[in-house]
């Protein structure tokens, strides 16, 4: 739980460079945006204020935006000093998240993912002992055997299109471990490429947020998942997709990963940790997200084998 200061005076805790005991006391008097995130309007301007519950894991986003920092990295927002080891505070940002139907927005993502996996060639990130190392395939095998371990609740609220993912999925592994990609420099990850940790504002550069997920691996890797997220926006045309940036090029030793139904799965297994009043309208976009996904599944192979060739 977030530090709780109801009881403690609060009038004192005005300046950004909060200590300890400020920043256990500010969130009394910040308006709550989610779960152990706040808004906090000082004298001195608006911030945003965020409690982990896992220390390494603040230590980690403060590692990262200290390094970025450090080569004037433009497409995040610095930290401010703050010595509360569990809370991390930044000036409130104005924008919009990025919306992944328009292209526009598309070519912001892609432009401030790129310059984060390139910033592998000022700093090396291999030396960075609060980096996880990243794995897609471990990653997908995982949720495939917890997709697979609520087969009861997941054929209850998919009927039938629940066999059908989990044998795409098994068959797309497979064919993906045959796969031998050519070597990558590590790099950072950002982790957590939805729509709405990519800011956009009219006047500066695209900003990533939300660097909790973080991790070392492979830039392609990241790009892959970004594409995951993009197809469905795109009518699954991927080849139009593929040739709105050059960038995604490094993507096209692992198009057959997109076979994975990553997007899908990942769908359905968030309707089942929600509480049961919120699951209706969590359905009413799953069942026929999960229809056209499906309907498309072949016409992606399709393209995948001709844009490989």
């Amino acid at each position: 739980m977030p530090p709780n200061a109801s009881n403690e005076p609060v009038s004192y805790a005005h300046d950004a460079n909060a200590s300890a005991h400020d920043a256990s006391t500010l969130t009394a008097m910040a308006l709550l945006i989610k779960e152990n995130c706040w808004k906090w309007d000082s004298e001195k301007g608006a911030y945003f204020v965020k409690y982990y519950n896992h220390q390494h894991v603040a230590e980690k986003v403060r590692m990262i935006h200290k390094r970025l920092t450090s080569i004037d990295f433009p497409y995040s927002i610095p930290l401010q000093p703050n010595q509360d080891k569990q809370t991390i505070i930044q000036p409130w940002h104005i924008a919009t998240s990025a919306n992944y139907d328009d292209r526009g927005d598309r070519l912001q993502a892609i432009l401030c993912l790129q310059a984060l996996h390139e910033t592998n060639e000022p700093i090396n990130w291999e030396k960075e002992p609060l980096l996880p190392s990243y794995s897609l395939i471990e990653k997908w095998t995982v949720r495939l055997n917890r997709f697979i371990q609520h087969e009861a609740k997941l054929t209850a609220l998919l009927g039938r299109d629940y066999e059908m993912i989990v044998n795409i999925a098994l068959l797309s592994l497979k064919e993906i471990r045959k796969l031998r990609p050519p070597a990558e420099k590590l790099t950072l990850l950002h982790g957590d490429i939805v729509h709405h940790n990519i800011l956009l504002s009219q006047t500066d550069v695209p900003k990533l947020i939300d660097f909790d997920l973080a991790a070392l691996g492979h830039a392609s890797d990241e790009m892959i998942l970004w594409l995951q997220r993009a197809l469905p926006n795109v009518g699954y045309q991927l080849k139009s997709l593929l040739n709105e940036h050059e960038y995604l090029s490094i993507t096209k030793p692992k198009l057959p990963y997109l076979l994975y139904p990553n997007e899908v799965m990942r769908e359905a297994l968030y309707v089942l940790r929600v509480e049961e009043e919120q699951r209706e309208p969590l359905c009413q976009f799953l069942l026929p997200f999960t229809k056209e996904a499906l309907a498309n599944w072949s016409r992606l192979q399709y393209a995948i084998q001709s844009v490989s060739v």
